[in-house]
């Protein structure tokens, strides 16, 4: 029903939520029982995003709306409009906080690493922050007072290895989510929401991070044989983010011989008498790089791509 020619409007998300393939919460599963992989879920989204609302459900319940890194459907409920210059000067202003735990809760609702809070006034114990409510679906800007905690950051951290390790590691054995489903997340999430936290904003999918996206790349998929690649690993700094087809890990550098990676992912494959078996994982692990996929290959064989997000 989309019109050549339709009228926008301009909106921010209250809490998290998620943008669907179809305006609808009927999932849709590759086979029976998979209910871990909702192919009709997108993305999560998180509060305070903006948003571009292009269409409404014909039931009423759903926008079809567009933020920075990703297009979808998105509950109403969710959302709140406002005009364009409202929303920019109020996610804009000078004074923020910045999430840097794995997830907080203010109120009742859930706040994901990366997400940008605007601040209007810090005391010796607490922060006065301003926080969007819906007032009959118009954005309305209200004050709450918080405490201060470690899982909040006035303005983004600085942008150090150091620093980027820590936050990783803030997900350790956090359950593995498809699209953010169940208030988690995926293997790009993971390296978008740790990124958030220093003000760099990733395209949302594997492909469009690596190949897309600006920074010091590392082409590996040039390289020829698992001990080629070894030695070009070799001279890959830590904390480079590897990427290959439809998965993204974080590379922590060399330890007593291995290579290892944090990443969020479903499983791997092992030798078992000559047979691959699948070991699901499911969460946020340390690993070395030389577990297997499907094909029985290594990781490190099929990764083709490291990234440093660093513009020279």
């Amino acid at each position: 029903s989309l019109s050549n020619t339709n009228a926008i409007k301009y909106g921010i998300t209250i809490e998290r939520t998620n943008f669907r393939t179809f305006p609808t919460y009927e999932p849709s599963y590759r086979k029976q029982g998979d209910i871990e992989f909702d192919r009709f879920q997108e993305t999560a989204v998180y509060p305070l995003e903006p948003l571009i609302i292009y269409l409404e459900s014909k039931d009423g319940q759903w926008y079809f709306a567009r933020m920075y890194n990703y297009i979808g459907w998105i509950p109403k409920s969710s959302v709140v409009f406002g005009e364009k210059e409202e929303i920019l000067e109020y996610l804009n202003q000078e004074s923020f906080l910045v999430v840097i735990d794995r997830q907080i809760h203010i109120e009742d609702k859930i706040f994901d690493m990366g997400v940008r809070i605007p601040l209007k006034e810090e005391r010796e114990d607490s922060y006065i922050i301003l926080i969007p409510e819906s007032g009959d679906n118009k954005l309305e800007i209200v004050e709450k007072e918080i405490l201060k905690s470690k899982g909040l950051h006035l303005g983004y951290l600085p942008y150090t290895k150091e620093n980027i390790i820590l936050q990783a590691f803030k997900f350790k054995n956090e359950p593995y989510g498809w699209g953010g489903l169940n208030n988690t997340r995926d293997c790009s999430a993971f390296i978008m929401d740790i990124y958030r936290c220093f003000g760099i904003k990733l395209p949302r999918n594997t492909q469009d991070q690596g190949a897309k996206s600006l920074g010091i790349g590392y082409d590996l998929k040039h390289t020829g044989t698992t001990e080629e690649k070894l030695e070009f690993l070799e001279e890959i700094p830590a904390v480079t983010v590897l990427y290959m087809p439809g998965h993204t890990m974080l590379y922590l550098g060399k330890e007593q011989g291995d290579h290892y990676i944090i990443h969020q992912f479903a499983g791997y494959y092992d030798d078992n008498n000559g047979n691959l078996e699948y070991i699901p994982m499911m969460k946020t692990a340390l690993t070395p790089i030389t577990i297997k996929t499907s094909s029985g290959k290594t990781y490190l064989e099929n990764i083709y791509l490291g990234k440093e997000f660093i513009i020279e």
